[in-house]
C-alpha cells in the first residue's frame, strides 16, 4: 500500500492527536468527522476541493487493530495557557484569540461572536 502523506517534524503538536486517535476506534470515527466536516468548510470557503480529500473513502474505515472502547477526552495540542479541561471548544477559542489573531479569517463567513466578544 502506498504511503499518502507523511509527517514533517516530530514534537508534542503531532505525537499527542496522534496517541490519541490510536487508542480507540471511537476516537479514530471522531476524528475522521472533524477531517471531513474540516473539508466541507475548505469547500464552502474556497469553493474548490482540498487534496486531502482523496484519501476520505480510504480513511472511512479505521485500522482493524484499533480497540472498541468508549470516546477519551479529545486532545488540545495548543499551548497549555489556552487548554480548558474537557472543553476543547473553548480551548482552541482562546488558542485562536491568544495566538492566530493575525491570521485567522471567515471568507464567506461572518466573524463569530465569541470572537469579537473577546476581542473588545
Amino acid at each position: 500500500m502506498a504511503t499518502i502523506y507523511f509527517i514533517h517534524g516530530i514534537d508534542n503538536e503531532y505525537i499527542l492527536p496522534n496517541i490519541w486517535v490510536r487508542e480507540s476506534r471511537e476516537n479514530y470515527m471522531e476524528l475522521y468527522f472533524i477531517y471531513m466536516a474540516t473539508l466541507s468548510e475548505y469547500n464552502y470557503r474556497y469553493g474548490k476541493i482540498h487534496g486531502s480529500s482523496k484519501a476520505s473513502m480510504i480513511l472511512l474505515r479505521p485500522p482493524k487493530n484499533l480497540v472498541t472502547s468508549k470516546n477519551t477526552e479529545l486532545v488540545q495540542s495548543i499551548p497549555d495557557y489556552c487548554k480548558v479541561k474537557n472543553d476543547p471548544i473553548s480551548a482552541y477559542r482562546n488558542y485562536y484569540i491568544k495566538e492566530k489573531k493575525d491570521f485567522v479569517s471567515w471568507k464567506n463567513r461572518p466573524t463569530p461572536e465569541w470572537y469579537t466578544e473577546e476581542l473588545t
